[in-house]
This record gives structure tokens, C-alpha cells and sequence, in this order.
């Protein structure tokens, strides 16, 4: 089981499994003309975009949601930079 949290502004907290460990995953954001576009660097082409800060971020808790599911346990704990 996974459940992901917005932690701060730029971070997003994910949650495993029976134990419940914490992790955190670093969010870029960047603006132009055309809306927003967010990307987890430690989630290699975990990527979205949106139209507002709040649609953006959403999309990018999802996204990273459905790349996580992907993975096995191990390669998981592999891909995520740093437990909180």
C-alpha cells in the first residue's frame, strides 16, 4: 500500500507497505506561458504538468503514485532519496 502526502511546498511524503516507512521525493516546478510542468528528478521520467500550482501538484502526486506501483519493494526503497 502507498500513500503519498504533500509534504511542504516542493516535497511530496510517500508511505509503504506494513510498516509504514516515510520517505520523501523532490518535486520540481516550473512555469511558462503554457501553464505548469512538474518532474520527480529521483523518479526517473516521473513527469506532468497542469494548468494551475494546485492542478500541477495533484497531477504529480499521481503520477508518482502510478510509477511507484510499478516498481518491486526493493527497486522502490532504491528509487526514493532519503527516509524522513
Amino acid at each position: 500500500m502507498l500513500r503519498i502526502d504533500i509534504a511542504g511546498e516542493r516535497k511530496i511524503k510517500i508511505r509503504t507497505g506494513g510498516g509504514m516507512m516515510s520517505y520523501k521525493v523532490s518535486v520540481i516546478i516550473e512555469k511558462d506561458d503554457h501553464g505548469f510542468y512538474a518532474y520527480a528528478p529521483e523518479l526517473k521520467g516521473c513527469q506532468t504538468q497542469g494548468d494551475s500550482l494546485e492542478e500541477v501538484m495533484a497531477n504529480i502526486k499521481e503520477a508518482a503514485e502510478l510509477y511507484l506501483e510499478t516498481l518491486s519493494e526493493d527497486r522502490m526503497k532504491y528509487a526514493i532519496a532519503g527516509r524522513i
